[in-house]
């Protein structure tokens, strides 16, 4: 290589890297998403307040509800110490793509049945939990430690209570995967028995319908968590 294609070389590197560190200037931090509050609802304008404000309310009676319903269960079986569930990678392990007679088999009712007592009062469910392994357990959280292990001050998904977090979310195909699955078990089981999982199907439409914003979308997580949680 010749001295002057050398310095050519050189200066195009030194480009790149000057282009690449003004760019990340320009970015700079992500600026925080604001969560759904009644003061962002009280500045619509006013054909479209009521709607809004009907659903932060319906929001916060189903959490409280969620809420409600573990501490009556925790004070009920005299649990001091709450059971953390089994962790898993997106959407809990659910088989989805077994063939069709595999869902009338006893194993996919197992399934079902570790679905229907993973269900939340409001009626979606949490991401990334095993469902394949156990049944839900008195005093056995909703959820696991979502939030990130390697979280800072300035971390925009901290929750605010650390127990009760992504607690009913469309997060990681969470809620649409655990229906799907008892869709197709309740599909193949013919005479078979299937009201508990017609009945916990049917309270996971209600939870959609229930979450569906005024203007058509969907948060990440509900009842609402705040920050980002709240965007569509």
């Amino acid at each position: 290589m010749t001295f002057s294609a050398h310095n050519l070389l050189l200066q195009f590197a030194l480009g790149v890297l000057t282009a690449s560190s003004a760019f990340a200037a320009i970015i700079g931090t992500n600026v925080p998403a604001l969560p759904l509050s009644q003061a962002r609802v009280d500045s619509l304008p006013e054909q479209s307040r009521a709607d809004w404000t009907h659903y932060l309310a319906r929001s916060k009676t189903n959490s409280l509800a969620d809420r409600r319903f573990f501490a009556d269960e925790l004070q009920r079986n005299g649990i001091t110490n709450v059971i953390s569930p089994l962790p898993a990678r997106s959407s809990g392990r659910i088989p989805l793509n077994n063939p069709s007679a595999w869902f009338a088999s006893d194993d996919a009712r197992r399934i079902a049945q570790i679905i229907v007592s993973f269900q939340t009062p409001a009626g979606g469910w949490s991401k990334n939990l095993d469902m394949t392994h156990h049944r839900r357990a008195p005093g056995e959280l909703f959820a696991h430690g979502n939030a990130s292990r390697f979280a800072t001050p300035t971390d925009l998904d901290l929750p605010h209570d650390p127990s009760w977090n992504y607690v009913g979310t469309f997060d990681n195909g969470a809620t649409i995967t655990q229906l799907r699955f008892l869709a197709k078990v309740i599909s193949a089981a013919g005479t078979n028995d299937i009201t508990a999982f017609q009945k916990t199907f049917l309270r996971g439409l209600d939870y959609i319908f229930a979450s569906q914003f005024p203007n058509g979308g969907w948060p990440q997580v509900w009842p609402m968590q705040g920050g980002y949680h709240d965007c569509v």
